[in-house]
């Protein structure tokens, strides 16, 4: 059986559900309400889901040409307050006007992507950004606001918001800290909360943020995780029963009285994990992914979204934005191959079908080969020198041409040198 990916196949994809989101879009302007709910047949928009959705349309390079609407009311909604625990974050519906990390994040990856720091009718992201450093936990992870108990949903969420503004923050660094003090024991992975059964979902969502903080993530470590996940990913399952939904409590103050919001998120490993694998794996393209692809494509419908588990008859923003991020990065992958065509065969062998005739099979393995040499010798310089170094001292040796002392004098330098290359590695 052949598994193919071309960039037309998922442009025709892509392009599918920005039609539908273009169509679900809501205009209020008597109440100057503009975007999207989570449930995109309601009515009314919710922060969140305009959020997610300006998102979505940037993330593939295609502005949402009223995108200057949802930013004005993404900014009517901002909570602007004397208090500094809910200034300049954004609340959901659900939770009156109680600001939450789950919507202010998204608002704030949203803005990023929209250059909204220099666009005067966007929210304030400054304030939103302080909201977030203002919310983290003394763990320095982050749940829904201060004080909640940390999650990995959360934290992750936190640090790719803070990450998409500013990379070197030492909050940004200490949330890294919490992240991987509390990966599994076991296997390099993640759970819902420390100490949890780990899941793919999460380890993805963990990983995603790690590798956009520098110095956090080191190169071992990722390829551990990361040949976890592959491992363990079922590529014709959207979902993993230990992660499908997540629920927790949300309590909060409206008006002077306490509310518990009870909040179900809902996950879709499948293509966070095709996301996290065609993203962070360098140099390879993992058959799992290849496969996830096809998966996601075949599930998509005829209007191009994907079905809600526990709505299949509404259609769902988060049953959205997943599967678009795993399409668009299949295609930045495909067109950073020269638009070459991806095939899977059965046998898990990846062959590269270039859409340029001049680019022969021979020319594709022989640009393959010459990569693979650079890095064995990027990666093992040091013994290939000590090597290099001993067989052409024996050899001067043989014909009299230095003494023993001089050939053992000389190994000095690539023993000093493979020293070096151990600790850069260590550190790496």
């Amino acid at each position: 059986m052949l598994i193919s990916m071309s960039e037309t196949q998922l442009s025709i994809a892509i392009n599918k559900t920005l039609d539908f989101l273009k169509k679900t879009y809501r205009s209020i302007p008597d109440e100057e309400m503009y975007g999207w709910y989570h449930y995109l047949d309601d009515p009314k928009p919710g922060i969140t889901a305009s959020s997610v959705v300006l998102y979505c349309f940037n993330l593939v390079g295609n502005p949402f040409e009223r995108t200057e609407e949802v930013l004005l009311y993404l900014k009517r909604k901002q909570v602007i307050s004397e208090k500094k625990k809910i200034h300049g974050g954004w609340p959901v519906r659900t939770t009156m006007n109680f600001p939450i990390l789950e919507s202010t994040s998204w608002v704030l990856r949203s803005s990023a992507l929209n250059h909204a720091l220099l666009n005067n009718n966007a929210p304030d992201i400054s304030a939103g950004y302080d909201w977030i450093i203002n919310n983290q936990n003394t763990d320095y992870g982050w749940g829904s606001y201060l004080d909640q108990p940390s999650r990995t949903f959360t934290t992750s969420l936190a640090l790719l918001a803070l990450s998409s503004l500013n990379k070197y923050s030492k909050e940004l660094s200490l949330g890294a800290d919490w992240l991987l003090k509390n990966q599994s024991a076991d296997v390099p992975a993640w759970g819902a909360i420390p100490e949890s059964q780990p899941t793919l979902l999460h380890t993805c969502w963990a990983l995603l943020a790690l590798s956009e903080i520098p110095n956090k993530l080191n190169r071992k470590s990722l390829s551990s995780s990361l040949e976890w996940v592959e491992k363990n990913v079922i590529a014709n399952s959207l979902t993993e029963v230990s992660s499908q939904a997540e629920d927790y409590d949300i309590p909060f103050v409206d008006d002077n009285k306490s509310m518990v919001f009870q909040c179900s998120l809902p996950h879709f490993y499948l293509p966070i994990a095709t996301y996290t694998l065609l993203k962070l794996s360098k140099d390879t393209v993992s058959n799992k992914a290849i496969q996830s692809v096809k998966t996601i494509l075949n599930h998509q419908t005829d209007e191009g979204i994907w079905e809600l588990p526990r709505s299949p008859m509404r259609p769902s923003i988060w049953a959205i934005w997943p599967f678009l991020s795993a399409l668009h990065q299949a295609r930045e992958i495909v067109l950073l191959r020269n638009n070459m065509e991806l095939n899977l065969f059965s046998n898990n062998v990846v062959i590269v079908k270039s859409k340029n005739s001049s680019n022969s099979l021979l020319r594709i393995f022989l640009s393959s080969l010459k990569v693979s040499v650079k890095n064995f010798i990027k990666k093992n310089y040091g013994w290939l020198i000590l090597i290099l170094f001993i067989i052409s001292g024996l050899i001067f040796v043989k014909y009299n041409l230095i003494t023993w002392k001089e050939f053992l004098l000389a190994q000095i330098f690539p023993v000093i040198l493979l020293i070096i290359q151990f600790i850069l590695n260590k550190k790496k």
